[in-house]
């Protein structure tokens, strides 16, 4: 029975280039009974130089006993000088860039960021274009990633509209406080007369108040409110303000 084959790991070449398959010296060394070698493509060289990508193999035989190996090759295709990535961030968040998928990082020498580091990858959480030069065992190119936020998750802009007069005379015209509010998933508000007495608890779905209290309308004077809320993002929001109250 001859030495088990073993034609190492999977493996690459660069475009326009080749790679010699065959055995390590320290496998011959050790190799025994070995009287002849058949190759994919019915070559019996000690070594097969292919220049195509594809799978390929070797039986090694020893009289009418043989083994088997085989290899996949891949061909690195050439790159662009330049390559453009664009991808969206939330600005709380960030995100990694790093050497893309596309090559094979056992090809790489070096890498170099606009940032001056020379990692693999690197960690951003602001927007602009960073650039990484890639020197690898076939050319040097440059990756340019695009940062831009992502208005998805972009922060939330909470609005308010509160009247800051109210006339409860029944004339049309500012006869009820009512307020207008976006991004709020929910909020309350609290409204004091000048002794700090409450005079009108309201939330979300009841914020508007008629001027009365017990079916009485307030006296003119300045009263003060109090909102307390949470946005839609889930950061907390107080509102704190004055009311004039006319007849």
């Amino acid at each position: 029975m001859p030495s088990q084959p073993n034609l190492g790991p999977d493996s690459a070449f660069c475009y326009n280039d080749s790679l010699s398959l065959g055995f390590s010296q320290q496998w011959w060394s050790n190799a025994s009974n070995v009287s002849s070698l058949l190759w994919s493509d019915g070559s019996t060289d000690s070594s097969l130089v292919v220049n195509t990508a594809g799978d390929y193999w070797v039986e090694v035989f020893s009289g009418y006993c043989s083994l088997v190996d085989s290899i996949s090759v891949f061909e690195v295709p050439e790159a662009d000088s330049i390559c453009w990535d664009t991808l969206d961030i939330c600005f709380d968040i960030g995100a990694t860039l790093e050497l893309p998928d596309f090559y094979p990082a056992s090809f790489v020498r070096e890498t170099n960021w606009s940032t001056g580091e020379s990692s693999s990858s690197i960690f951003v959480q602001d927007t602009g274009q960073h650039i990484l030069e890639i020197v690898s065992e076939c050319q040097t190119f440059y990756l340019i990633f695009d940062v831009n936020l992502d208005q998805a998750c972009a922060p939330i802009s909470v609005s308010l509209e509160i009247p800051t007069v109210l006339t409860p005379n029944d004339d049309g015209q500012n006869d009820r406080f009512t307020i207008e509010a976006s991004a709020l998933s929910e909020y309350s508000i609290t409204i004091y007369d000048r002794w700090g007495t409450s005079v009108f608890s309201g939330d979300k779905n009841s914020s508007s108040w008629d001027g009365k209290v017990n079916g009485r309308t307030v006296s003119e004077g300045v009263y003060f409110f109090v909102l307390l809320g949470t946005s839609t993002d889930g950061q907390p929001v107080q509102e704190n303000g004055s009311i004039h109250v006319f007849h």
